[in-house]
């Protein structure tokens, strides 16, 4: 290629370059939803790659460690967690467990005090769970401060007309307004997104020897718990009305157990 590019003038080199493909290569960047995670494609004229994020690193120990310093209260849901997290690694093709088995929603909790207390293995296990059962997702967010993850509760709902859709949200807002709690929704003529997480929630940093810091951190509290199960339970009087569109998303099982794996690694390490 070298000695035949050598011997053309500089016109010939140019399109020889160009036919080659790498002469101004043509780029595209299209931002696609893949699952529960964004999946970047970029396409340029001699090359096409497919990148797909993957959760970020954490120590493999860090249940271990929990074993050491957490209180007895916790033991269970510590059990949970190891077997949750075990089945998430487990490649979709070797997964030989289903879906979730849907469970009852739990009770609304008491209105959380200020400051906003992140939730806790506790609240995984009592609120998340059956939450992530009934096809909520535990969406990331970004990176935020001390690289922890952001991360959302999730929930598509499908109606059967726009009227359905509109007096859906109409009753959203009506909670968001009573919980003084606003999240994200995403409309469109016969579904309904919500997008859910609490910007002033707070977590504690140790400093010192039994001294603890609170520090602003963006995240899952029990605001967003409440918010969830009382949209669930509006649902339900849809569904009973038959205003509702019943589907199980293809990937529903990967999605559950990427859901559980991600807030059980989040929460995990404080």
């Amino acid at each position: 290629m070298g000695f035949i590019i050598q011997g053309l003038n500089l016109p010939g080199r140019r399109s020889l370059l160009a036919a080659w493909g790498s002469l101004h290569p043509c780029v595209y960047a299209t931002r696609l939803y893949c699952k529960d995670r964004p999946t970047v494609e970029v396409e340029t004229s001699r090359r096409r790659m497919h990148m797909q994020p993957g959760v970020r690193g954490y120590a493999n120990s860090f249940l271990d460690n929990l074993q050491e310093n957490k209180p007895e209260g916790f033991r269970e849901a510590l059990v949970n967690s190891e077997s949750i997290l075990s089945s998430a690694d487990t490649p979709p093709k070797q997964q030989s467990t289903g879906p979730f088995e849907v469970q009852d929603l739990p009770e609304i909790p008491p209105f959380p005090t200020r400051p906003t207390l992140h939730i806790s293995l506790e609240d995984i296990t009592t609120y998340i769970q059956p939450l992530v059962s009934r096809q909520w997702t535990v969406g990331h967010i970004c990176t935020g401060v001390g690289e922890n993850e952001i991360l959302s509760l999730e929930r598509h709902y499908k109606f059967k007309g726009f009227n359905d859709v509109m007096n859906f949200v109409q009753g959203v807002a009506d909670i968001s307004r009573e919980e003084k709690h606003h999240a994200r929704i995403v409309i469109e003529y016969s579904t309904v997104d919500i997008f859910s997480h609490t910007h002033s929630a707070y977590a504690f940093d140790r400093i010192g020897e039994g001294e603890l810091e609170p520090k602003k951190v963006p995240g899952l509290t029990r605001r967003d718990v409440r918010f969830a199960i009382k949209i669930e339970e509006l649902h339900e009087t849809f569904k009973e009305r038959g205003r509702t569109v019943q589907s199980v998303p293809a990937d529903l099982t990967q999605l559950q157990h990427r859901s559980m794996k991600s807030v059980l690694r989040r929460y995990s390490q404080k």
